[in-house]
């Protein structure tokens, strides 16, 4: 009998090989887009982390103002791009080197914001919704431990019915609205030294009151009312604040007087403090024409002397150099938008883009 010989023929053989050579193929493949893939997730790791620093160094932003502050300060290698943006006013463009375990990148910041006059910011929807332009005092340290604030409340509305009865005992023929269209008013902020609970004078009493007056027949009835007194240490009083509100629509001047206690100790100086009487927004607006007259009669100064120190957002009678307090908006920043390149690109675009972080500070 004939044996069968062993083995494969020519044709399993190239098909075999075929197959191993694509599977081998396959094979070499996957390793190479995996490796590929390693080593542009350790690429987008990187700059990953350049985005984040850059987003935490630009966290304590909440204003272009303060955007612009850190730009121009000392060292600040931040630097505006002169090339204006396709979104139009609405953003403002920084670049930045920023360095990760060796390797340099080139951060570029986006800061979308828009503009709203109201303060709360109307209500809006979408995109909108996430900006405001805050019109707010330009004060500093208001509420501080150097400063003492005077706020009214509602004292005009009290005098007024303090003076209608004074007036209706006389006259009832006179109305209300008569009254309280008629009043002037003058403001008083009195200092005056202040013993502690040891005796000892190291503080200063600072009382606020308004006195109203109401003329009829030949008369002129009167109305005192409190704002505050504030107790506070010699050493801290910098900044004194009276914040206020027009008595009516026809009221066209307001007075202002400061004075200090005979009591008050030697060297004492009415110009070592600033004073900040600041008429604040309300129904009833004053006249255009509406001015603030600040006396000092009791005081240790001049009233030329103590203007300089007078600063306020009203038309001043007298003393037209004193500093104003003006009111101005703020661009309220609501987007943040970090994009990282490497260090050599110069087009900044999605395909040249390595990662790119958002992030809404909202309002």
């Amino acid at each position: 009998m004939k044996r069968k010989a062993d083995g494969f023929s020519l044709v399993e053989v190239i098909i075999a090989v075929a197959v191993l050579a694509i599977v081998v193929m396959f094979l070499l493949s996957y390793f190479s887009g995996a490796n590929r893939y390693a080593n542009w997730g350790k690429k987008t790791q990187k700059a990953d982390m350049a985005a984040q620093s850059v987003v935490e160094e630009l966290a304590s932003c909440m204003t272009m103002e303060q955007v612009e502050d850190m730009v121009a300060a000392s060292g600040s290698s931040w630097v505006a791009t002169s090339t204006p943006d396709p979104s139009g006013d609405n953003a403002y463009l920084l670049t930045r080197n920023v360095s990760v375990d060796d390797t340099n990148y080139k951060a570029k910041v986006k800061f979308d914001f828009l503009s709203y006059k109201a303060t709360p910011p109307p209500a809006a929807t979408g995109q909108a919704s996430k900006f405001n332009l805050y019109e707010v005092p330009q004060l500093e340290d208001v509420y501080s431990k150097h400063s003492v604030v005077l706020e009214e409340t509602d004292q005009t509305a009290s005098a007024t019915g303090e003076l209608v009865y004074q007036v209706y005992q006389d006259d009832r023929s006179v109305s209300k609205s008569t009254i309280e269209n008629g009043l002037k008013r003058t403001m008083h902020i009195h200092i005056s030294p202040y013993a502690d609970a040891s005796g000892s004078n190291s503080l200063y009493l600072i009382k606020g009151y308004y006195e109203y007056l109401f003329e009829n027949a030949g008369k002129t009835y009167k109305s005192e009312m409190p704002i505050k007194d504030v107790k506070i240490e010699k050493d801290s009083l910098q900044k004194i604040y009276l914040f206020y509100r027009p008595v009516n629509a026809l009221l066209e001047n307001d007075s202002l007087n400061i004075s200090v206690d005979s009591s008050m100790p030697a060297g004492f100086n009415l110009t070592d403090y600033a004073f900040y009487p600041i008429l604040q927004k309300d129904s009833v607006n004053p006249p255009s024409n509406y001015q603030l007259t600040v006396d000092t009669s009791g005081g240790t100064v001049t009233s030329a002397e103590l203007l300089k120190k007078v600063f306020t957002n009203a038309k001043l009678a007298v003393g037209t150099s004193a500093g104003l307090v003006t009111r101005k908006a703020e661009a309220r920043i609501a987007k943040v938008t970090v994009e990282i390149y490497y260090e050599d690109e110069t087009v900044f675009n999605e395909e040249n883009r390595i990662v790119m972080v958002q992030t809404s500070k909202g309002v």
